[in-house]
């Protein structure tokens, strides 16, 4: 029992660290997919619209 608490104290922070990089993660994705989508609806509006 000693031994897995010691390894869940050892994890405790490790889950913390996978978290805040997922959260990371998925900012940076919104924050570069965000203008990506944006020009690639405007584009096809205006490839309709050229059409």
């Amino acid at each position: 029992m000693a031994e897995e608490k010691a390894s869940d104290s050892e994890d405790g922070p490790m889950m913390v660290r996978m978290e805040l990089l997922q959260i990371k993660c998925v900012l940076l994705l919104c924050w570069s997919c965000g203008p990506l989508l944006l020009v690639h609806f405007l584009s096809k509006i205006s490839f309709l619209k050229f059409r």
